[in-house]
């Protein structure tokens, strides 16, 4: 998916205090999930070549792999960037990257400047 290109961008945003690099990071995120999606429709694509090889009868089948015929042009790419196996991963690394470009605008707004003792140690004191 990209994690290690994602992670480095926006641990440089963090770094240098910069939420348009961590903005930045959308761009690979966005080019893999395509990649995804098409990687998917042309494996859908092949199981449908496959499909129709197994219904022909055995002495029909010519081993052609050409798979032209079973493309849908305008769905295949969109369905597969949609799809329950895909989608919800790059919706979580893009919601990931706003949630790091918002902590970097608004640093004094985030829940992460204490760690969970330094929290508890509050609690504890305002009891």
């Amino acid at each position: 998916m990209g994690g290690n290109v994602v992670s480095a961008l926006v641990a440089l945003a963090m770094q240098q205090s910069n939420d348009g690099v961590a903005r930045v990071a959308i761009l690979p995120i966005a080019v893999f999930w395509f990649l995804d999606g098409f990687y998917l429709s042309r494996e859908r694509q092949f199981r449908r070549l496959y499909n129709h090889v197994a219904a022909v009868g055995e002495n029909v089948v010519n081993f052609s792999m050409d798979s032209s015929e079973f493309r849908k042009p305008w769905t295949d790419i969109p369905f597969a960037l949609f799809s329950r196996a895909v989608w919800p991963c790059y919706f979580l690394a893009i919601l990931a990257v706003f949630v790091a470009a918002h902590a970097v605008r608004h640093p004094k707004r985030t829940l992460c400047q204490f760690s969970m003792h330094q929290r508890y140690l509050v609690w504890e004191n305002n009891k």
